[in-house]
């Protein structure tokens, strides 16, 4: 297993824009992006929803850090990831993130709710999303916090600016 940073990952909750920022910096300074879920998803045959949904959560989080180490183990060149956002819940997520350098994309809940999905009307009386989902934010970011080496606010953000803040922020890392 490579020891050398393997350039970036990316952590943070549903909707900060970790796949799509993946790929923008991996574009910009001409690497290969990878999207973690994707990742899991080929590697243990469930779908970050069938993890979620279908599994106990301790075999799903076994199935993911055995993913992410599969991943890990794959990576020969400079690499852009994009990591699950469960990845903060695994056991020892900073071990799985050693290699890294580690940028959380940081986001509120105006400019990620809408991307999960989440923002369609509800029928009145049942489970309130947004309520549930910025408890969410709220209770992980110190987790993500923890992790990085850097943090960009990508609230409302515009691609471009957040991959020159990347760079900015990584600059020692891209030597």
């Amino acid at each position: 297993m490579m020891t050398e940073p393997r350039l970036i990952a990316l952590i943070g909750a549903p909707g900060s824009g970790k796949t799509t920022i993946a790929a923008a910096l991996a574009e910009e300074i001409g690497v290969s992006a990878i999207d973690g879920d994707e990742f899991v998803e080929r590697h243990s045959g469930h779908s970050p929803a069938d993890l979620a949904v279908d599994l106990e959560p301790a075999d799903a989080h076994a199935a993911i850090r055995a993913a992410l180490v599969a991943l890990g183990e794959s990576i020969t060149e400079p690499t852009v990831v994009a990591m699950p956002s469960s990845v903060i819940e695994l056991d020892n997520p900073d071990e799985l993130l050693a290699p890294y350098t580690v940028v959380f994309l940081d986001v509120d809940l105006a400019t990620s709710f809408p991307r999960t999905g989440l923002a369609a009307p509800r029928p009145v009386g049942f489970v309130l999303p947004r309520s549930l989902w910025h408890e969410m934010l709220v209770a992980r970011r110190p987790q993500y916090e923890q992790l990085a080496d850097c943090i960009i606010d990508v609230s409302g953000a515009i691609i471009q600016a957040i991959v020159e803040q990347i760079l900015t922020k990584t600059a020692d890392t891209l030597k």
